[in-house]
């Protein structure tokens, strides 16, 4: 980019977010949500001049850079004759990827003015091509004047691809006299990990099971495979278990056929829901209905009347044990993922197993020198059940300090354990360890993938705000899930996760504007090589995306400071 340009675009996005600014001030004031989704007249008018600004932008540098986000393994635009959509669009599918067809006579008719049939000779044809063999989502997307043609390894692999042709015709594409003019290129495309996944938080703050849908619609734009939803934590039990109704009792939460109707939902749009339900802590809001299952030096007098953060399941009482398996064996019946994950994260050990005369007397018995050893012996109930069930646990890693330095994990993980690394400067021993130990581990570090964490000084979330660090687009994107720096195997890395914790994610709005864009910046992570990964490219291809947010109605920050 020319310093005309750099100027340009830090002009145009300090005025967008002068307006963003004083809408979200203004929301504040008023105790609005925060976001660029609400219906009132004022906001419409920060949205237009929003678009205004970012479409200005988006023109400035689309003969610079093809917006394609993620980006793919390799692109090569032809000097040729370009492929013309005229009134009537004919798509070409096989019977098994109607419904990749389907999603793509609904995405067209956004940028062209056309029809859709359905003919054998086609403007568009969608197939299946057993020689892609690199992965399940590999594809090829070929636009020539005779027209557009995209074949996959798999139905996933289609509906990617067909992702990408909307991203090029809105990006590439005129119209002309004779109809939309989309510019002839050939696009050859396997993802870098096959876990890309972002993480909803409706313990927290309950999510309607429309609102996670049109969440699922963005995620899939952008390739992103995988959503976990953290069901259970100390502030809410969101999903019904019919053997204890108790659990759900007075809170919004998900029936089981809510939980159906969103997995089939999903699917249409090749994302896996994975659940989490969080033990032994982060356990509240069981606890509050199964006091039962408290250690014994748990202070009750008040219990009930607020909440709770600091307890914990008790290891020495079966009743745990059998109330988790009904859990596990209804939530494992119900999700068709393959993952389950299962918390042990943040557990406060010492004041709770560490003072339980009867926690310490299984110590004692157990051989146990160590309080965290017994986390051993309590997720060792469940693993056989899960494995019999074709299930995978997942656990967040924790080692034996919360911050560098750390030395081991804080107990011996199942080598069939995916683990999860996420605290902050603990991600490249976590690397180091799970080569050794031969985990897979998924990359969630919080200096990267916390997209609950401010974007920007003085922005968002203003509440439940507990010191979090600055968590911009640029740290965003300017990562390497692989870790190279540190010289050893990556092949058990799967993938990488955008977490949003829900404490200040009070609705889907608020969600979006905390996603995006900052998940854009982790889709290219999880998805492109790093020779196809560049800072400067990334931030001129990032415009006409943002601006087709906008027209869709997605709430997101307006990056301004990309601009400098």
């Amino acid at each position: 980019m020319n310093l005309q340009s750099i100027i340009l675009l830090s002009i145009i996005l300090l005025v967008a977010a002068i307006v963003a600014y004083r809408y979200i001030r203004r929301q504040k004031r008023n105790g609005g949500c925060g976001s660029c989704n609400c219906s009132c007249n004022c906001n419409n008018m920060c949205k237009t001049v929003i678009l205004a600004l970012i479409a200005l932008a988006s023109q400035s540098t689309a003969a610079q850079q093809p917006a394609l986000i993620p980006y793919p393994s390799k692109v090569d635009i032809r000097n040729a004759k370009p492929c013309i959509i005229r009134n009537t669009l004919q798509i070409s599918a096989p019977d098994d990827l109607a419904g990749e067809a389907a999603y793509l006579a609904a995405l067209v008719p956004q940028h062209c003015k056309t029809t859709i049939s359905h003919s054998p000779k086609a403007d568009i044809t969608l197939r299946i091509d057993s020689s892609l063999t690199a992965s399940q989502e590999q594809y090829t997307l070929s636009v020539t004047h005779k027209g557009i043609t995209i074949s996959g390894a798999s139905p996933h692999a289609v509906f990617n691809a067909v992702n990408t042709l909307d991203q090029w015709i809105l990006t590439k594409a005129t119209t002309t006299k004779h109809g939309t003019s989309i510019p002839p290129v050939e696009i050859q495309d396997t993802p870098r990990y096959r876990y890309r996944a972002l993480m909803l938080d409706p313990a927290r703050h309950f999510l309607p099971i429309p609102a996670i849908k049109r969440y699922i619609d963005e995620m899939a734009r952008f390739k992103f495979n995988i959503l976990q939803l953290h069901l259970a934590d100390d502030q809410g039990f969101r999903i019904q278990i019919t053997t204890h109704p108790e659990l759900t009792q007075g809170q919004q939460h998900y029936t089981q056929d809510d939980i159906r109707d969103l997995i089939t939902y999903a699917a249409s749009r090749h994302i896996s829901i994975v659940p989490e339900i969080d033990i032994p802590g982060h356990t509240y809001a069981i606890l509050r209905n199964h006091p039962e299952c408290l250690c014994r030096n748990v202070d009750t007098t008040s219990w009930g009347r607020r909440l709770r953060t600091d307890v914990m399941l008790c290891a020495s009482a079966p009743q745990v044990y059998d109330l988790c398996s009904d859990i596990l064996n209804q939530i494992s019946a119900l999700f068709p993922s393959p993952y389950i994950h299962m918390g042990g994260d943040e557990s406060f050990i010492s004041t709770n197993w560490g003072q339980c005369p009867r926690c310490q007397a299984l110590k004692a018995q157990l051989g146990y020198t160590r309080d965290d050893q017994i986390m051993e012996y309590f997720f060792s109930h469940f693993w056989d059940m899960l494995r019999a069930k074709g299930k995978k646990p997942i656990l967040w890693v924790e080692m034996d300090n919360i911050r560098p330095p750390a030395t081991r994990y804080l107990f011996p993980y199942p080598q069939d354990v995916t683990l999860v690394t996420w605290r902050s400067a603990l991600t490249p021993k976590a690397v180091q360890l799970t080569a050794a130990s031969g985990n897979q581990l998924i990359m969630a570090p919080g200096e990267h993938c916390y997209f609950d964490y401010p974007q920007y000084k003085g922005d968002l979330p203003e509440t439940n705000n507990w010191g979090m660090p600055i968590l911009t687009l640029q740290d965003s994107y300017q990562w390497d899930p692989g870790y190279p720096q540190l010289n050893q195997p990556d092949e058990h890395i799967i993938g990488v996760m955008g977490t949003l914790w829900g404490e200040a994610i009070c609705d889907i709005n608020r969600a979006f504007y905390m996603t995006y864009p900052r998940a854009l910046a982790l889709a290219e992570a999880g998805w492109s090589t790093p020779d196809n990964r560049q800072w400067d490219s990334f931030r001129t291809r990032i415009y006409p995306i943002l601006s087709h947010l906008m027209h869709r109605g997605i709430p997101f920050r307006v990056p301004f400071e990309i601009g400098k």
